[in-house]
């Protein structure tokens, strides 16, 4: 299986198919969805920038995931990637929501899933058959993410991608 390193710094989290990445939803420093939306890797905003900070005790590979847009002196945009519901039939969704150390709705598990590929699943800590996929397989800007059960559909599948420029 292939397990790339998890990176150091900001990084786009871009979906395999579409090239969108992810990023709150409308670059708001609240309580917002988390959707897909495409920038050039170049120009990209720092809101849709995430940082991968590993989590000791849960085991192999389990990361909450900053914006990294956080301002440690102000506090603004102090959000991570977060659960909002347990299974898909009851609308469970990925939010950007406030950064709270002390939730598990805001561990996500990268696995690789085939060790041909680079791409990794992103599932909530605790739901194993969960992964994050956009709403309905849909392809465009601000799609809202969602969990959706593993198969072998490409919506599932994002990469890391350093911003330069």
């Amino acid at each position: 299986m292939v397990s790339l390193p998890i990176p150091r710094g900001p990084q786009l989290i871009v979906q395999s198919v579409t090239g969108m990445h992810i990023t709150p939803y409308g670059w708001l420093d609240s309580d917002v969805p988390a959707v897909v939306w495409r920038d050039a890797p170049t120009t990209a905003n720092r809101q849709s920038q995430w940082e991968f900070i590993p989590e000791s005790g849960y085991g192999d590979r389990v990361v909450r995931i900053r914006n990294a847009a956080y301002n440690a002196d102000s506090g603004a945009f102090d959000r991570s990637l977060a659960l909002v519901a347990d299974s898909p039939e009851k609308g469970a969704a990925v939010m950007s929501q406030r950064s709270d150390s002390k939730s598990e709705r805001q561990l996500w598990r990268l696995v690789s899933m085939d060790s041909a590929q680079a791409d990794f699943v992103i599932r909530p800590l605790g739901h194993e058959g969960l992964v994050v996929a956009t709403r309905q397989s849909y392809q465009e800007g601000n799609a809202v993410l969602q969990l959706e059960e593993v198969g072998p559909w490409t919506d599932q599948f994002w990469r890391w991608q350093e911003v330069y420029g």
